[in-house]
């Protein structure tokens, strides 16, 4: 068992099916991220993409019970209740489950930098009244921003003010990642930057955000993207919807060999110990009988390198990580 004595961190491992005498463990988090409109309208993202990746989503979740499919935002989840009545009692009952996750209950995922605070707080009580009005109970206390392009230093009172004390977050000043500044590896992470903050110094992707309101949510950071584990059951570049180039392969050997690739990246940084990879860039589908892989892993290779995988959410994840607060540094981010 881990050195921390917590009642909700034995609750959680019990629940996720996390053995006792795991030291470290890999949590893979499957997610939507679907704009609304980018290159097409989002009536164009939603017959092409949309429908049919929650097709998916529910009937893998109804195939495995232990699986966990989280929807970023409202928006689509309501178009597809409205376009699939036939399938609103298997969404209302996988939502009420916690297995069909909301990683916020926002309408959107919004842009924190140029809305007014009225608009973004309005923003998550319209998506969580939408929710209510539908039969649905879940009341999410995490808010996830996978592609915002930067965030405001005032988050942490923002969110608390709808209710949240988690977050995730991805683009951040001085990371590598198309779309955030811009040079050769070499350079990466520049000084001064959030990144350089928490990776050349903190050496953590886990920290306490408290801003000068005194606002505090505890926050994960996608260092290396918020689709680092896409890949894992394929060979190729990317499933991003934009560039796929990928085969599927679901051999052991490369399997193991993603799963390695992720613990590499993720232990350095990791406080405690829990690691978090991130599954769902732009429209991505959920990857096929996941649990399987997971168990295969687990079964074949867990006894070698000490790490057990699990398919889990992001909240769940920063649930665990919060036993271990006072390893966390509390930090002023403006990123």
């Amino acid at each position: 068992m881990t050195n921390a004595t917590q009642p909700e961190e034995h609750d959680i491992r019990q629940r996720l099916g996390i053995p006792d005498d795991a030291q470290r463990v890999l949590i893979l988090a499957e997610s939507s991220h679907w704009d609304p409109d980018w290159l097409y309208t989002s009536e164009e993202y939603f017959t092409r993409f949309v429908c049919h990746n929650l097709d998916q989503a529910l009937d893998e979740l109804a195939r495995d019970p232990r699986r966990v499919y989280s929807v970023e935002c409202i928006f689509f989840l309501k178009r597809y209740w409205d376009e699939r009545p036939g399938r609103q009692g298997a969404v209302r009952d996988l939502v009420n489950q916690g297995r069909l996750r909301l990683t916020s209950s926002g309408m959107t995922t919004a842009d924190t930098l140029l809305p007014s605070e009225e608009a973004l707080e309005r923003d998550f009580l319209i998506g969580q009244e939408w929710l209510r009005a539908n039969g649905m109970t879940q009341e999410p206390r995490l808010a996830y921003f996978p592609d915002s392009f930067g965030y405001s230093h005032g988050l942490p009172s923002l969110l608390n003010a709808a209710g949240f004390d988690q977050a995730g977050i991805t683009r951040i000043d001085g990371m590598q990642f198309p779309g955030c500044d811009i040079g050769l590896k070499s350079q990466f992470y520049w000084p001064g930057s959030s990144a350089a903050a928490l990776l050349n110094q903190e050496k953590t992707l886990d920290f306490i955000w408290r801003d000068a309101d005194g606002g505090e949510i505890l926050c994960h950071w996608n260092a290396y993207t918020y689709g680092q584990g896409d890949m894992l059951a394929y060979r190729g570049i990317a499933r991003v919807y934009i560039f796929n180039v990928s085969s599927e392969n679901r051999s052991d050997r490369n399997v193991t060999r993603r799963i390695h690739q992720y613990i590499r990246e993720l232990q350095p940084f990791s406080r405690t110990p829990y690691m978090f990879c991130p599954i769902g860039m732009d429209f991505v589908a959920p990857i096929p009988d996941l649990g399987s892989l997971l168990d295969r892993y687990n079964t074949r290779h867990y006894p070698q390198s000490g790490v057990w995988v699990v398919n889990a959410g992001l909240d769940d994840y920063l649930a665990l990580v919060a036993g271990y607060r006072d390893r966390l540094p509390v930090l002023a981010l403006d990123p």
